[in-house]
C-alpha cells in the first residue's frame, strides 16, 4: 500500500517530483470522485509521476455562505483516509479564504506550480 503524504498549503512536495494533479477540489469522496481519483493514480503511474489530489479546508461554502446550516458527509480526516486508500501519493489541503476565492483559475494554478 502506498503511504500518502499529506501537506497543508503548498510546500516543496508538488515540485519535488513530476506530478499529475487532480484539481477538482475534492470535498467528498463519492463514487464519481473515486473514479476520477483512480484515473489520476493510474495516469500518474503510467507517466512515472506522483499522483496528487487538492482539497480545501474549510469547505468553500463555509466562507462563501457562513450563514447556512450544512451537514458534511465526511470530515477532512475521513476524506484523507479514503483518498489514501485509492493509492494517491500526495494530498494537498489548501486553506480556502476570501483571498483564495478572488483568484482566477489561472492565478490559482500559477500559485500551485
Amino acid at each position: 500500500m502506498v503511504v500518502m503524504e499529506l501537506v497543508h498549503g503548498l510546500l516543496h512536495s508538488i515540485n519535488a517530483h513530476a506530478t499529475i494533479l487532480d484539481d477538482r477540489r475534492v470535498r467528498c469522496v463519492h463514487r464519481g470522485h473515486q473514479h476520477l481519483i483512480e484515473a489520476t493514480v493510474r495516469r500518474g503511474r503510467e507517466l512515472g509521476c506522483q499522483s496528487t489530489v487538492l482539497t480545501f479546508n474549510p469547505h468553500p461554502d463555509l466562507v462563501i455562505h457562513p450563514e447556512r446550516d450544512r451537514l458534511y458527509l465526511t470530515s477532512l480526516e475521513e476524506r484523507a483516509e479514503l483518498i489514501e486508500r485509492l493509492g494517491v501519493d500526495l494530498l494537498i489541503v489548501m486553506p480556502f479564504t476570501r483571498q483564495t476565492m478572488s483568484l482566477s483559475a489561472r492565478d490559482f494554478m500559477s500559485k500551485c506550480m
